[in-house]
């Protein structure tokens, strides 16, 4: 069910979320930047612009979910102190994009969509009132995802990107490091989507956190996937 864009900023504020988080690939994100937008699978793959493929496409097409934008309401790296399963850039969206007159309303899930079936219950999909959701959500909830489902599957990111966080893996691939490479691609993307301002910077870990960890002991063809642009 559809629950009022401006009723969910209230709860969220409620709630101390701050901002909305996009996780992805460099080269799903060097796409989006190149447009200025976030955009939905669906409309990257009509646009033919680059994308990395995710598990759930198959079943996403299969659930009506093509087309939508997802956003998160923490950022899960910092929260879980692991990397993110989508990609080291983060993409960090300011709330009041829930305030904009064209964004009356948006969807909220209960479960990561990755869980569900053709068969899964509408009612066990999404909240259906924003007391419902007002009661069950908690901030740092991992698996309760924002749906933007009637915007064409964009959002245009001059407005309302705060800025971009990417992961350094510490890796090289010959004499180039992983990470300066991708810093180098996201900006020129960037400017070539009119976004020269946006500030971008490496990640910034809590204590204990595996990322490196992770990344260094990752399959070379894992990290490339989400490294190269």
């Amino acid at each position: 069910m559809e629950l009022v864009a401006t009723d969910v900023y209230e709860v969220l504020q409620e709630k101390g979320v701050e901002y909305f988080h996009h996780a992805n690939t460099v080269k799903t994100s060097c796409s989006f930047l190149s447009q200025g937008k976030l955009l939905s699978r669906g409309v990257l793959d009509e646009l033919g612009l680059s994308q990395t493929g995710q598990q759930t496409d198959e079943s996403d097409r299969e659930l009506g979910l093509w087309y939508d934008v997802f956003l998160d309401g923490i950022d899960i790296h910092y929260r879980a102190s692991k990397s993110n399963f989508y990609g080291p850039v983060l993409f960090r969206v300011k709330l009041e994009i829930l305030l904009e007159n064209w964004l009356s309303s948006l969807w909220i899930t209960k479960d990561n969509p990755q869980n569900w079936t053709a068969d899964t219950p509408h009612n066990d999909r999404y909240y259906q009132s924003i007391d419902e959701f007002r009661e069950e959500y908690r901030y740092g909830n991992f698996n309760k995802m924002f749906v933007l489902r009637h915007v064409g599957g964009v959002i245009r990111l001059n407005k309302y990107l705060d800025r971009i966080n990417l992961d350094n893996p510490k890796r090289k691939e010959d004499t180039v490091y992983l990470y300066d490479q991708a810093v180098g691609a996201l900006k020129a993307s960037a400017i070539s989507g009119g976004l020269r301002n946006i500030q971008k910077a490496r990640h910034l870990c809590k204590a204990g956190c595996s990322c490196v960890e992770e990344y260094q002991n990752m399959r070379e063809e894992t990290v490339k996937k989400f490294f190269k642009p």
